[in-house]
């Protein structure tokens, strides 16, 4: 996370200036940089060292006399290795054409994670800072058409045509002929222009799914007789996208959307099944907190290191249930994700306490899928992602309902529907169909601020996958965002993926 921005030396002669009204300055770009600065006097930079990538300046909004607001957003389309943004300086350019590092701003112990691009679907973050000027009378209110757009740009859009004499109702039969005098030129325009034509006010899941919207939508879900599920069912997926979130009737589990029909038609071509495809319009979740707060996920499981009992809520080690491995604490794939405790023995838990208790004891129907599962490992392999382990998933398999009807109402998620990327897994088989990201985070929500104020400890926010890494290791996504490796036997947490209707 950032912190409040440090205006620099430079900075301040610039502000001096502007309180003085004898120049003008706008802000042009933001650098981000791996460089720690935490023990830096921020107030004497005039560059930054580590500086991974430049961005344009989406766009200024004079918030009072004193401060403006600086919208910029930077994705990982260039990006060939990921990288913690650690610092953020903010440029400004005054009527003479000099440029300056006006502020900076450094993160604290938690930085985000730029991945590398997969690619894929980029992803990104956006960021928002109050600016303090002094006068910002003599600051160039700037909209830069090349950059990327934010979503308080949009808010900010909307709202604006909300308070107006034509409501959006009004614009919407309108279809684009009325006059757009009066909106700036540049993103703001677009967007507008965008909505005029319903492209973002849309009803499909591909419209809705690309962009984060945080709205609590719990009384609209378990209202009796549901416009909003009804409307689900249609396909109508209107004021419904990923970011809207549940609070769980009965467990309290606040579940955020994370995608808009994922299963939804045919998605399996390719992997040997094109019948497996879900016919009923649904919504993704997953869990912000880690399930098993009041209730113990696994059964006397031992961690490898010290042969001591698992005893930490919320928290299952991966290993498998068949062969010597049970009960004994080792570090073993074996069977790959189809054998796991995880997948056999904690995911019914999670069905019959919390998804089940939260949604189909209230009305709400939770769907059970197909899932194209690994189901083996070849010790001799080498890891796809990292030579030096050994032992890969070598061979897969369709999984129905019939196969255990518990199970098949939540799998876990993979790395690629987290990060985008396909991390430290072992081989194509482990993510399955499970290769797209989810749009949550496609769509530009960072992992961190997913888990929100989740206490920092490996057991809050580290979280399984159903990759494996090798025959000894599986794959998590840490609280940065990124991949990383785990002993099989070790306690970790469980952030199920399901699908709602």
């Amino acid at each position: 996370m950032q912190q409040d921005l440090v205006i620099t030396n430079a900075g301040q002669e610039l502000m001096a200036k502007l309180i003085a009204g004898t120049t003008t300055a706008q802000f042009t770009t933001m650098q981000l940089s791996d460089h720690d600065y935490s023990a830096a006097d921020l107030t004497t930079l005039e560059s930054l060292e580590g500086a991974r990538q430049t961005v344009s300046v989406s766009g200024t909004t004079v918030t009072d006399s004193t401060t403006v607001q600086v919208f910029a957003r930077a994705d990982n389309t260039n990006i060939n290795a990921g990288y913690y943004i650690r610092t953020i300086g903010l440029f400004a350019e005054d009527a003479d054409s000099n440029t300056i590092l006006y502020a900076v701003s450094i993160s604290d112990q938690y930085p985000d994670w730029m991945p590398a691009f997969s690619g894929n679907t980029p992803t990104g973050y956006s960021y928002t800072f109050d600016v303090k000027v002094s006068n910002s009378e003599n600051i160039t209110i700037n909209v830069n058409p090349a950059a990327t757009p934010t979503m308080a740009m949009f808010d900010a859009a909307v709202t604006r045509i909300s308070t107006a004499e034509g409501k959006i109702e009004d614009i919407e039969a309108d279809l684009g002929d009325t006059s757009l005098e009066g909106i700036d030129d540049g993103t703001i325009k677009s967007i507008v222009k965008m909505l005029y034509g319903k492209a973002i006010l849309g009803k499909t899941a591909a419209e809705r799914n690309g962009f984060v919207v945080i709205k609590d939508i719990s009384d609209e879900m378990y209202a009796a007789d549901s416009a909003l599920r009804a409307r689900i069912a249609a396909g109508d997926f209107t004021d419904i996208n990923p970011g809207n979130y549940i609070i769980g009737k009965t467990t309290g589990t606040k579940w955020w959307v994370v995608d808009i029909d994922y299963w939804y038609g045919n998605r399996t071509s390719g992997y040997g099944q094109a019948d497996y495809a879900e016919s009923t319009h649904h919504l993704a979740i997953m869990p912000q907190q880690l399930i098993g707060v009041a209730t113990k996920l696994w059964s006397g499981q031992l961690h490898a290191s010290d042969q001591t009992i698992n005893t930490v809520q919320g928290c299952a080690p991966w290993q498998a249930t068949a062969g010597a491995t049970t009960g004994a604490g080792q570090n073993s794939t074996t069977g790959s994700y189809h054998s796991s405790y995880i997948r056999n023995t904690v995911l019914p838990k999670v069905y019959t306490n919390w998804l089940k208790a939260d949604f189909v004891d209230h009305g709400i129907k939770v769907l059970s899928f197909y899932n194209l599962e690994a189901n083996a490992i070849n010790t001799s392999a080498t890891c796809k992602c990292y030579s030096a382990f050994t032992g890969a998933s070598s061979s897969w398999a369709w999984y129905e309902s019939s196969d255990n009807s518990a199970v098949k109402k939540c799998t876990l998620p993979s790395i690629q529907n987290l990060t985008g990327s396909d991390g430290w897994e072992s081989s194509s088989h482990d993510a399955g169909v499970q290769k797209e990201q989810l749009a949550i985070f496609k769509a530009g929500m960072s992992y961190q601020d997913f888990l929100g104020d989740i206490e920092n400890t490996q057991y809050n926010r580290c979280t399984w996958t159903k990759n494996v890494a090798s025959s000894a290791y599986a794959c998590t996504v840490t609280c940065y965002g990124d991949s990383a490796d785990n002993g099989a036997s070790c306690a970790l947490g469980v952030r199920p993926l399901a699908f709602i209707a």
